[in-house]
């Protein structure tokens, strides 16, 4: 793939438009706030920039391990779902991976992505497996698909806050370019760590987000 198809590939995969079902989920955002465990911008703040440490460390070493050896996506597959102790985060990477799946087979009339993607059909589909694998069928580059992966879920935690009413759309952008900052480290950092090491950073985070369905009301899946 030329440069200037790939940067198109990856234009594709970041619109809002791409149908994957992520802006329907709120990384745990509205059970937080629920629970009055976010009560400013500054703690809303801390909140998200903790929410994408935790994804970079427990996801991006699965999805450059399913990058890397796309025949061993069903197993890693197998391992983050173990990993994935919070239920509410673990319905939402299944749902955000097989809609990914589905749009990818859908959309690109590539044998190489049907047929690497087909390995998937039979197990659960978590998101970061998925991504990687689709990654290495698309002939991505390595360097980049760490940053598109953090990017989308920044995006969709500042979404998910201008949906529930804590930001405005301005200010929406804004903690979306801050939190932005920190990607490339992190996707750097993660991209040595191998699957045997990959960890929670925020047991909190998790346990806010696992009480999701208790909400007496809610505007997001999970």
């Amino acid at each position: 793939m030329t440069e200037r198809s790939e940067t198109f590939v990856l234009w594709q995969l970041l619109d809002s438009a791409f149908p994957t079902g992520g802006f329907a989920h709120s990384s745990g955002l509205e059970a937080m706030l629920h629970c009055r465990q976010i009560g400013d911008l500054a703690a809303l703040r801390q909140t998200c920039r903790q929410s994408v440490e935790q994804v970079a460390a427990q996801h991006l070493p699965f999805l450059y391990a399913a990058f890397q050896s796309p025949l061993q996506a069903t197993q890693l597959d197998g391992r983050f779902s173990i990993l994935s102790m919070n239920h509410a985060a673990r319905r939402a990477s299944v749902a955000q991976g097989r809609a990914l799946m589905r749009a990818v087979q859908d959309i690109f009339n590539d044998d190489q992505a049907h047929s690497g993607l087909k390995l998937l059909a039979n197990s659960d589909c978590h998101l970061p497996v998925v991504f990687g694998a689709v990654a290495a069928a698309l002939n991505l580059s390595a360097d980049c698909i760490g940053n598109v992966y953090l990017f989308c879920h920044i995006r969709g935690l500042t979404a998910a806050a201008v949906r529930l009413g804590v930001l405005g759309p301005t200010l929406g952008q804004r903690l979306q370019r801050e939190l932005g900052t920190q990607i490339g480290v992190l996707a750097l950092n993660f991209r040595r760590i191998s699957v045997d090491n990959a960890f929670q950073t925020q047991p909190l985070l998790e346990i806010f987000q696992g009480v999701h369905d208790r909400l007496p009301w809610r505007l997001f899946v999970s």
